[in-house]
């Protein structure tokens, strides 16, 4: 399970990196981007697994699918709490 969550982790890193970064730069990071960001880091994971890695993880956890949405969210939020810049007297 541990791999499975390092590797969203990375993907979720690398979209932002790739994708959410620019645009919310350009001011252009709306909802649309948001399901966008989403869908391209929920396809780099399953493009990542085989299919028996996703079969065990299905015996695993039950709905892969829905498992992975969730860890895609979770990890989103933590990047946002790494990234997120120390203001002053904090």
């Amino acid at each position: 399970m541990n791999m499975l969550e390092n590797t969203i982790t990375k993907c979720v890193i690398a979209t932002n990196q790739t994708y959410t970064e620019a645009l919310k730069k350009a001011g252009a990071f709306g909802m649309e981007e948001q399901k966008a960001a989403f869908e391209m880091t929920y396809k780099a994971v399953l493009e990542i697994l085989s299919q028996e890695a996703q079969d065990y993880l299905t015996t695993a956890v039950g709905d892969l699918n829905v498992y992975i949405a969730q860890q895609i969210e979770a990890a989103v939020s933590n990047n946002k709490k790494e990234l997120k810049p120390v203001k002053e007297g904090e």
